[in-house]
C-alpha cells in the first residue's frame, strides 16, 4: 500500500481496510455468540449495540466504495492479496520443505519481535 503513491492515497487505504476487518471481526463475533451460546464470555456486549456497530461499520465501507471507487478498489484488491499467501502457507501448506522452514523461521522471529502469545483459553 505504501508503494501506491502519495499520503491521502494510503489514508484511504488503511482506512478502508481498518473498518472491513472490524465490520467482519464484529460480525464474527455475533456469528460466534450465535453458534455457540453456552461457551463462557468474559463479557457480553449487548446484541443491539453490536449489531448497529457492525452495520455503521459495513455502511463506513461502503460509502468510501461509493466516494472513491477507484482508490477503494485498488486498496481491496491489494488487501485481497493475502489470501493466496494464507492458503498457500497456512491453510492448505504446500510449500516445499526448505521454502516451508523458511516461512516457519520468518514467523517465529515476527511472532517474537511483535510480541504475539499463544491465546490462553480456547473459545472454539
Amino acid at each position: 500500500m505504501v508503494a501506491r503513491g502519495e499520503l491521502f492515497q494510503l489514508v484511504n487505504f488503511a482506512s478502508f481496510s481498518r473498518w472491513l476487518f472490524i465490520a467482519m471481526a464484529t460480525m464474527g463475533m455475533l456469528i460466534h455468540r450465535y453458534r455457540f451460546p453456552q461457551l463462557p464470555r468474559p463479557f457480553k456486549v449487548p446484541l443491539a449495540i453490536a449489531v448497529s456497530f457492525t452495520v455503521v461499520c459495513f455502511f463506513i465501507v461502503g460509502l468510501s466504495l461509493y466516494s472513491d471507487p477507484w482508490n477503494t478498489g485498488g486498496s481491496c484488491v491489494i488487501t485481497l492479496s493475502g489470501v493466496p499467501v494464507y492458503y498457500l502457507t497456512i491453510h492448505r501448506p504446500r510449500l516445499p520443505a526448505c521454502c516451508s522452514r523458511a516461512f516457519n523461521f520468518c514467523s517465529r522471529k515476527l511472532q517474537i519481535l511483535m510480541e504475539v502469545a499463544q491465546q490462553e483459553v480456547r473459545t472454539y
